[in-house]
């Protein structure tokens, strides 16, 4: 692609050629781990003066899907001298990028030794349901509850290698041993059992052996199935392929907002179905929706298969109107993991459809998986309360750092898998705050030189992620003039102006003049987090999931700032919003 970059001089001197470099980038700050897209040349630039370069860079194909940023930085050689190094860099606004498509496998063509193949499955999950921030017996995680993470992997096992979809003549609904699921004791509308599966099904290369049953349309494995589509999916900054892709992992033949109380001609009802022969089980929806009156009437139903195969299907008028809906599944290992059908539909699909896991290598002793290692993440202020044998704390979380959770996993032989688990407290309520920040989970497996990673994430301040902007308004709050060796207060109110927004892991900038030193920098009288000072200035981290907050600040001045005014820039950015900036300046300090 192609990308303009501007460059301006202001300064009061004339400019020598200089080089441009642009970067792709996880945050908004340029650092060291930034990867190099390509250079450009800038002509020289007399005071005030500018020029654009243009770059023809390409993405790195290895780039995981994901949200990142541009960052320009002019003079990236350091050959041009000036007052102040540390403005150099610009970053652009978030960008979404998906994976490239991988093809799918020719059947027939022979696959042992192939590392898509043979590499294992990894799965980690919370039990906590990702929109609704609530376990199975509806507790929602406070200051110090404790989360438990289970962490899973598996040697060729069905699913391993992906899936193929097919489009299949319509079935009917399974008949066999039915059982009504019984909704009453969590809901009609939003409702979610545990329930037992006959057999252990393999979904995703992990064996699972309970799902949690929504009336909202779908099935969850490793957390409960609370949420119903289009509570915040569709909004959120990272695209639905991301976000169902990293939070979920089950399978989705209708995942609407649904209402067994609205079915127009009677109550609802969820069954479970076991066939005859105890080689399939099937749930079945025939419901309501929770709005338009109950209507259009939705009959539908998931087969899940011992071999690890599943199929949707949809007898019945099932009217199309109502509700807007989410068709496919995810294993939930990763960003675009997720295979979709349709993400805003309004009408079933046209025709059954088939997932097959694609064939694994036939069973030999070489596909054996020596001795290995899972990690878990341990959130900034969270402890461990409990870990399985074989498992330590090989780094602490800190204030500002989160910590790593090692444990110890078995060899696998074909089709076996193994587990740990970790429970982790949740972190103490966010500064200013009544409830937790929202913060990160993350897992990883490593074994014969392969290591697989999982994520997710648990919103307890704020789960609306929609792209935002940030308004800035900083003020100088000391009374009278500022005086050498006296600390002088700031304060700036940071708010974002878009209806049910808020940030993601947003960060804050100070910059002060020189001789002026940094004292304290609080929420609610709580100091902030943040990194060193350099170049007089200061980056800390606010809470993820804020959408109005004040910082303040003390700032000690030196003696040489006598008679001069002191101006305290701030600029703040977000994963999910811009860089907005504001300043403040003050009269001119005061001799002591």
């Amino acid at each position: 692609m192609t990308v303009a970059v501007e460059v301006r001089n202001r300064g009061r001197r004339a400019a020598g050629k200089s080089r441009v470099t642009l970067y792709l980038a996880n945050g908004a700050k340029h650092t060291s781990r930034d990867v190099v897209l390509g250079h450009g040349r800038v002509k020289a630039l007399p005071a005030g003066g500018k020029a654009t370069a243009k770059l023809s860079v390409a993405l790195p194909l290895k780039a995981a899907g994901g949200g990142y940023r541009l960052i320009a930085c002019a003079d990236s050689a350091k050959k041009v001298r000036e007052a102040k190094e540390a403005n150099n860099c610009a970053a652009s606004g978030q960008l979404q990028l998906k994976s490239p498509a991988q093809p799918p496998r020719p059947a027939g063509i022979p696959i042992d030794g192939d590392a898509l193949a043979i590499s294992p499955a990894f799965s980690m999950t919370d039990g906590i349901d990702w929109g609704f921030v609530r376990d199975q017996s509806l507790h929602e995680p406070a200051a110090g509850d404790p989360i438990t993470l289970t962490l899973r992997a598996g040697n060729r096992i069905a699913g391993q290698a992906g899936y193929t979809q097919a489009n299949v003549a319509a079935a009917p609904l399974l008949v066999g041993t039915a059982t009504a699921l019984d909704f009453s004791a969590s809901s009609q509308d939003d409702g979610a059992l545990t329930v037992d599966l006959p057999f252990a099904f393999p979904f995703g290369g992990i064996f699972e052996q309970q799902v949690s049953v929504s009336t909202n349309g779908w099935l969850s494995f490793g957390a409960p199935a609370w949420d119903f589509w289009n509570n915040e999916q569709l909004s959120d900054y990272r695209g639905v392929a991301a976000l169902v892709g990293e939070q979920m992992r089950g399978v989705m033949p209708y995942w609407s907002d649904l209402d067994l109380a609205q079915r127009g001609v009677g109550p609802g009802e969820v069954r479970k179905v076991v066939s005859s022969d105890g080689s399939a089980v099937a749930f079945q929806w025939d419901t309501g929706q929770h709005s338009n009156g109950g209507g259009p009437r939705r009959l539908f139903q998931v087969v899940l298969f011992q071999d690890g195969s599943f199929r949707f299907d949809y007898p019945g008028t099932n009217e199309a109107g109502g509700e807007k809906s989410f068709v496919g599944f995810s294993p939930g290992t990763g960003p675009g993991s997720a295979t979709i059908v349709t993400e805003a539909g309004i009408a079933v699909p046209a025709s059954s459809l088939l997932f097959t896991p694609r064939p694994l290598p036939a069973d030999s002793v070489s596909g054996s998986l020596p001795a290995g290692e899972v990690t878990a993440t341990l959130p900034v202020r969270s402890d461990v309360l409990e870990a399985g044998p074989g498992c330590e704390v090989t780094l602490p979380s800190t204030a500002s750092a989160e910590g790593l959770v090692t444990c110890s996993m078995p060899a696998l032989a074909v089709g076996q898998q193994a587990s740990q688990t970790v429970t982790i407290s949740t972190p103490p309520n966010a500064p200013g705050e009544t409830e937790p920040e929202n913060f990160r989970l993350g897992g990883a497996y490593s074994t014969a030189g392969t290591t697989l990673r999982d994520r997710g994430e648990i919103n307890t301040l704020s789960g609306s992620l929609a792209p935002a902007a940030i308004d800035l308004v900083a003020s100088f709050n000391s009374p009278g003039l500022p005086r050498p060796g006296v600390p002088a207060e700031f304060g700036v109110d940071l708010e974002v102006p878009t209806i049910q927004a808020s940030l993601d892991e947003p960060v804050i900038t100070f910059e002060l003049p020189d001789d002026v030193t940094f004292e304290l920098i609080q929420i609610a009288g709580k100091q902030l987090p943040c990194g060193p000072v350099t170049e007089q200035a200061v980056t800390c981290r606010l809470p993820s999931g804020i959408s109005f907050t004040t910082v303040g600040l003390s700032v000690v001045p030196g003696i040489t700032t006598v008679g001069s005014a002191l101006t305290l820039g701030v600029t703040a950015s977000a994963l999910n919003a811009p860089p907005a900036t504001a300043s403040v300046t003050t009269p001119p300090v005061e001799a002591p």
